[in-house]
């Protein structure tokens, strides 16, 4: 408690991140609702005479510092869920347990957790998330069938060399590790597909990202990116968060991923939307919100599988002529400085979103009831005059085409 305090004080910008690790150490296990029920709690477990019909099991904060003898005779367990306990190990004997697939050993406050069950064919996810480790166990290496690993919340710096023996891992999480930078000293691993390092401290991109060459999605928000000197290298990226960084333009590094289909850059310090993004043709969905946006390049229209667009909260007081050009579904633009609905408005055939609220608009275009997929539109907060016959003539229409209006 006091080691966070005294952080936050030296630097603001880490508040919140700080308090969420905070509240997440305090409470022992969330179990959403749809998951209740599911688990047999310790006190149940030692009350059952039929274990073998046991398949997950919960310790939650228990004075235990071993797995109770009970858990062994569990012949059928697929999912072991330990939190808030002394137990710092998992041994040998749960190779018994052939159908197990997920261990979670959580907010123990170790700083070490030893796996030393030896070589393992059964476990897929393995969950060390919110204890104070500083190095990934090496007992990973002999987790045969492991998918997916969770580090968040520990004290992580560094990828070993060993992580390219799980040759079956796709997933690693390593979402808040306070990391200021991270060397992957990892060999190539091919099977890994997403990567999440949000909620750190980087400056730029991890070097050693060449140890996934099939990564497919990496996720960088909530850091201090501001700016991308460390190449990209991977053929197969689909998925690119910097959402909450601190650029002030796109990268073009960025713009060298023909691949994407997700980029969020929302939450940065951007301006103008370079006209290098036209070399992301297979981008689905882009999001440059909550910027300082002036500019979108014309050679959006470029974009040409582009169907989610979010340009909101930004200073944008006019929008590219092509723009209706772009086969779009959804597009927000609330909170900028337009004037105008975007010229050419009808030939957004199909459009089922509009949002456009909170701008400086002061008329809307009868061709908006031309857009025959649209479901939801805002154009509150302008200065349209709403008591007009015109307006109102609109507005019924749109409502006749079970179109959600606000205004």
């Amino acid at each position: 408690m006091n080691e966070i305090s005294v952080d936050i004080k030296n630097n603001r910008n880490s508040y919140n991140d700080d308090l969420y690790r905070l509240a997440e150490s305090l409470v022992v296990k969330d179990i959403p609702s749809y998951e209740e029920g599911k688990y047999v709690f310790h006190n149940e477990l030692l009350a059952s005479n039929r274990r073998d019909t046991i398949t997950r099991i919960g310790l939650y904060n228990i004075p235990v510092k071993q797995i109770p003898k009970e858990v062994f005779e569990c012949k059928n367990l697929i999912e072991l869920d330990i939190s808030a306990c002394r137990i710092k190990k998992l041994p040998k004997s749960l190779n018994a347990l052939k159908h197990l697939e997920r261990v979670a050993i959580n907010k123990t406050s170790a700083r070490k957790i030893r796996l030393r069950m030896g070589d393992n064919r059964s476990l897929k996810r393995v969950d060390i998330s919110y204890n104070r480790v500083r190095k990934i166990p090496k007992g990973l290496r002999s987790f045969k069938s492991l998918t997916d690993l969770n580090i968040s919340g520990n004290r992580i710096k560094k990828l070993p060399r060993f992580l390219s023996e799980c040759i079956s891992l796709e997933s690693i999480n390593l979402s808040y590790n306070k990391m200021r930078t991270i060397d992957i000293k990892s060999e190539a691993n091919t099977a890994v597909k997403s990567l999440n390092m949000s909620h750190n401290k980087l400056r730029d991109l991890p070097s050693g990202l060449s140890s996934f060459p099939n990564l497919e999605e990496l996720n960088l928000s909530y850091n201090q990116v501001a700016e991308i000197s460390q190449d990209i290298p991977t053929k197969r990226l689909l998925f690119l968060s910097l959402y909450s960084n601190k650029l002030d333009h796109i990268p073009q590094k960025i713009c060298e991923l023909s691949t994407l289909r997700t980029l969020d850059l929302g939450f940065n310090k951007i301006e103008i939307v370079s006209a290098c993004i036209s070399k992301l043709e297979n981008l689905v969905t882009f999001s440059v919100s909550n910027n300082n946006v002036i500019n979108v390049p014309d050679q959006i229209n470029k974009l040409e599988r582009l169907e989610n667009l979010y340009l909101e909260s930004n200073r944008l007081a006019n929008l590219p002529k092509s723009l209706p050009g772009v086969r779009l579904l959804k597009l927000h633009l609330e909170f900028n400085q337009l004037q105008n609905f975007p010229t050419g408005l009808n030939k957004l055939t199909e459009l089922e979103e509009l949002y456009i609220n909170n701008n400086l608009i002061n008329t809307i275009p009868q061709e908006i009831l031309e857009l025959h997929n649209l479901t939801i539109v805002r154009f509150d907060a302008n200065l349209i005059e709403l008591d007009t016959e015109r307006v109102r003539t609109i507005v019924a229409g749109m409502k006749e085409k079970h179109v959600h209006v606000r205004y």
